[in-house]
């Protein structure tokens, strides 16, 4: 019994270290599977010491159906790069049972939203030091430019492509923005999820993914309602939101002016090495190539797709070729709904669908039950899932990907309020 505690206790440690190890790439995150076996002997002290294996949530048949499908279509679907692309996502899966169960044990949401938090600030130093700025963010290179430079992080020593962070600051940002929030009018301890907040706000500005924007704008309108009582501090916080929303119309238009008069330029005096099109409208075109190709894989794989995280694969791109996009790796299918769908078919698409719709059952059923507090931790979740997801409709961070873990958290928080509020008496399994 005291060796199984001293398990249990150390199992955050494991768990961050295992996605730390997991956040390189192939072939080093080889090197590092080993650690799954692991969670044999934690999940062993769990039931020594609390006589259960996991606890049942409404997300736990969808995470079963997405392993299950995921051995299935290693064996089954034209092209695979074998188990190791489940590693991740049983990672997560074991991430979010551990937040569910430090729920159950402590009575409380204290260390899951501690561990969110200052996963927020790591996120946030690292995004203003270690963004990759894009030419969308030349506007503001008096800004970038004096940034510091933080090169080096294990699994992304050369940086983070602004695009890529951007999916993870879609789901942290509204979620640090309504904690913030709810914790000035609380009077609560506040300065470090709003010092979180700014930094990876700021970063995601300076960054310029508009889908990521889009989502996180369309998220904080919907939140600050459900968040701020008092109608003159919410009259503020709008008016706070409206300045971000016209700062970033500014940047795009002068951003689209500058792209409109190169290309005129090359128009007219024809310079073949200036583009013929703008970047947006580039943008635009090669989204649609994409698309197209996405949803060819399905047509022709409807049960299977081409494999977990084949899309990018050569023989892949030969039979689905994106005429614009030769030249480039193509990562993913810029769109998570079609990315899943290529990946593992249409039952992939359906347990990724699932899990969306059984998290917004569980926050639902949060916010009905909970108190102020529940209410506000609920509707911050569901305001990160939200911005998430329209990110997801012109971009994608795959369940593949190293900043899945941070899905994989939010998740959690799901899980871990869902257990306080809604089922302290659930079964265990």
């Amino acid at each position: 019994m005291a060796v199984g505690r001293v398990i249990l206790w150390l199992e955050p440690l494991y768990l961050a270290l295992t996605t730390l190890a997991f956040f390189y790439p192939t072939p080093t995150r080889t090197n590092w599977l080993w650690l799954l076996w692991l969670l044999v002997p934690v999940v062993a002290a769990r039931y020594v010491v609390h006589g259960r294996l996991l606890t049942r949530t409404p997300l736990n048949v969808w995470f079963a159906a997405l392993l299950v499908l995921g051995v299935l279509n290693v064996y089954l679907a034209p092209y695979t790069r074998g188990l190791l692309l489940l590693a991740r996502p049983v990672l997560g899966i074991a991430t979010y049972l551990a937040m569910v169960e430090s729920a159950r044990t402590s009575g409380r949401m204290r260390g899951p939203l501690q561990v969110i938090i200052m996963l927020g600030l790591l996120v946030g130093v690292l995004a203003i030091g270690s963004t990759q700025w894009n030419p969308k963010s030349a506007q503001l290179s008096v800004i970038t430019g004096s940034l510091p430079d933080l090169q080096g992080f294990p699994g992304a020593e050369a940086g983070f492509n602004a695009n890529e962070i951007a999916g993870g600051l879609s789901w942290l940002v509204p979620l640090m923005a309504g904690l913030a929030l709810y914790r000035w009018q609380q009077r609560e301890p506040r300065w470090h999820v709003t010092l979180a907040f700014i930094l990876m706000f700021a970063a995601l500005l300076l960054g310029q993914s508009r889908s990521a924007l889009i989502g996180v704008f369309i998220a904080l309108a919907f939140l600050i309602p459900l968040i701020i009582k008092r109608l003159p501090w919410r009259v503020l916080t709008y008016a706070a939101l409206l300045l971000a929303v016209g700062f970033q119309v500014w940047v795009s238009a002068d951003f689209a002016a500058s792209q409109a008069e190169i290309v005129e330029t090359a128009q007219n005096q024809r310079f073949r090495t200036l583009p013929l099109q703008t970047h947006d409208e580039r943008n635009i075109n090669v989204r649609l190539e994409i698309f197209g190709s996405a949803l060819a894989i399905i047509r022709n794989h409807p049960l299977t797709g081409v494999g977990l995280s084949m899309f990018r694969d050569g023989r892949v791109r030969a039979d689905y070729p994106v005429p614009m996009m030769e030249d480039r790796i193509l990562p993913h299918a810029h769109n998570e709904p079609l990315q899943m769908g290529s990946d593992m078919g249409i039952p992939g698409l359906v347990v990724f669908v699932g899990i969306y719709a059984a998290a917004g059952y569980m926050l639902l059923q949060s916010w009905r039950q909970g108190g102020a507090q529940t209410k506000a931790v609920s509707a911050s979740i569901a305001a990160g899932l939200l911005a998430h997801a329209i990110y997801g409709m012109a971009d994608a961070v795959t369940l593949w990907d190293r900043l899945t873990f941070v899905y994989w958290l939010m998740l959690g928080l799901v899980g871990a309020q869902y257990m306080l509020v809604v089922r302290r008496d659930q079964p265990s399994a």
